[in-house]
């Protein structure tokens, strides 16, 4: 029994002098999982100025680098949990994905309209949540933080956060602005599960509150960039 305590012992002053050591050589402790939310919210503008957004409306383009193809794009949001997004491609028509009321549907040009249900509407509400951004606790259950990593070429801090539905996703905070620089889970489609990563860049600052302007959606080996070029607040609402 003493040859243990004292071999834990070891073990804890050489954990200890480990730490001190790191943060000797300007490795800061890691944040917690409720400290890397704080630093983006308040990095996005402070939760006061993001809860006083009522509705948005962003414009801008989408990008299929890959396959040469570029589109418009129009994306409408209110409280407490209406979304709707529109994209325009020249030749292939308009798709429009939306839920309002717990509703959600599609509008394919391919395959026409239909409803989003089961697993993929509950990942939608996950997504559409209009205060997403503040990880509320009414969405998300858990932020845990994992570890020191590198996300698009930035220094980040890792988390794995759960939401209250169950569903899981890890995301990245840039380790010098705070900012939310991306996330890796899986989306519910037609063809089932499918690993997502997207890739959050160029923040702005539009009103009081800073947002991502471009957008890069990584799943089946393929990208869609979505670039917003500009943003109105509390201004529009999206069609039922």
């Amino acid at each position: 029994m003493v040859t243990r305590t004292r071999r834990t012992l070891t073990i804890a002053l050489l954990a200890m002098l480990a730490v001190t050591t790191l943060t000797a050589h300007g490795q800061a402790p890691v944040p917690s999982g409720a400290e890397l939310v704080a630093r983006h919210v308040v990095a996005i503008g402070g939760e006061t100025a993001w809860r006083a957004v009522t509705s948005s409306r962003a414009i801008g383009t989408v990008e299929l680098p890959a396959q040469n193809i570029r589109g418009t794009l129009e994306m409408l949001s209110a409280r407490p949990g209406r979304s709707v997004l529109r994209i325009n491609i020249a030749g292939l028509g308009r798709t429009e994905v939306g839920i309002s009321d717990g509703i959600g549907w599609m509008i394919d040009p391919m395959v026409g309209p239909s409803l989003v249900t089961g697993a993929a509407l509950v990942q939608m509400k996950n997504d559409t949540h209009f205060d997403a951004a503040l990880h509320p606790p009414d969405l998300i259950a858990s932020v845990v933080t994992v570890g020191r990593v590198e996300f698009d070429g930035r220094p980040a801090f890792k988390a794995a956060v759960t939401y209250v539905t169950g569903q899981t996703q890890d995301e990245f905070f840039d380790a010098d602005t705070g900012l939310l620089i991306g996330t890796e889970g899986t989306s519910d489609t037609p063809m089932g599960k499918v690993p997502m990563k997207v890739t959050l860049r160029d923040y702005k600052t539009f009103g009081t509150v800073k947002l991502p302007t471009r957008v890069i959606q990584s799943a089946l080996a393929a990208e869609q960039h979505f670039v917003i070029e500009n943003v109105e607040l509390n201004t529009a609402k999206p069609e039922a």
